[in-house]
């Protein structure tokens, strides 16, 4: 039984996975405005550095604690060596004793956030004249998307020097 489980990976992506290990100091976040898989790249997230950097090396923390690698960082279809707040990247990233795919990260995509968001909000207002509730809906959703992009926002962490 346990062999099957460990069938089919590779004894690094096994290694890998001890989180603990790999972790230093949160150094950032990273907020996904879109996946993509690629053939001959992998996982790509496109979004934006909210806080501190994100470079090659670097591991991102999803909000149910898995780990993702980051392999590279690319900004106006350029590999760079990193990405500061404020700057939109892709990132070309790699499951840590997982293999992610497209769908495992699209709920940490703003868009899905802003969605449920107004849909929320156009309930509460659902009784008000159509145009007052377009109002309280919009002030609604950004009110609250600064507390969700903090839920849904990916951290950055360095990884951590292991000593021989």
């Amino acid at each position: 039984m346990v062999f099957k489980v460990f069938r089919g990976r590779r004894r690094e992506e096994i290694e890998a996975a001890e989180p603990a290990e790999l972790l230093g100091e949160a150094k950032g976040r990273f907020v996904v405005e879109e996946v993509f898989q690629l053939m001959g790249v992998g996982l790509v997230l496109a979004g934006k550095v909210l806080r501190g950097e994100l470079a090659a090396g670097d591991f991102l923390r999803l909000p149910d604690g898995r780990l993702l690698r980051v392999e590279g960082v690319e900004r106006g279809h350029k590999r760079v060596g990193r990405a500061v707040a404020g700057e939109a990247a892709g990132v070309i990233v790699r499951g840590v004793g997982w293999r992610p795919g497209k769908r495992d990260l699209e709920r940490y995509r703003v868009f899905e956030a802003v969605e449920r968001l107004k849909r929320e909000a156009e309930r509460k207002f659902q009784h008000m004249p159509r145009e007052t509730a377009k109002k309280f809906v919009e002030r609604e959703v950004e009110d609250k998307l600064r507390d969700e992009l903090e839920k849904i926002s990916l951290e950055v962490y360095a990884a951590r020097q292991r000593s021989p």
